[in-house]
């Protein structure tokens, strides 16, 4: 069986000037759906954009074109990043409600779980 490949995300923050723009459309219109034109409009209501699912070369490449240009850059692995956000999330056995962050009951059915843990605010 062939073995998956990892895939990984560059996620590029802290565009504000029409330069950096115009350098960051120019290196990554070959990754994204969008053509430049698109870019330039997309631009105009956000700073950060995300070239998604690239080859571990691919993405060391874009990050070491990036670099030094007063831009932030974060190279992550999409696996790495999805057991993460899953390590977070909880799921209630009762009726299947998501919930983003652990509380003491379910908001959906008033499930209360068995192995929450209060954290004691009193200091005796």
């Amino acid at each position: 069986m062939a073995q998956k490949r990892k895939s990984y995300n560059v996620e590029i923050s802290d565009i504000f000037e029409p330069e950096q723009e115009d350098f960051v459309i120019d290196k990554v219109v070959g990754f994204v759906k969008q053509n430049g034109a698109e870019l330039k409009e997309y631009f105009k209501t956000t700073d950060t954009i995300v070239v998604k699912r690239i080859s571990e070369e691919d993405a060391k490449n874009l990050c070491e074109k990036l670099k030094n240009r007063d831009l932030s850059v974060r190279m992550y692995d999409v696996q790495e990043k999805k057991k993460e956000r899953e390590a977070e999330t909880i799921r209630c056995p009762k009726c299947g409600f998501v919930l983003e962050f652990p509380e003491w009951r379910c908001p959906d059915c008033y499930y209360e779980f068995p192995d929450f843990g209060f954290e004691d605010d009193t200091t005796a």
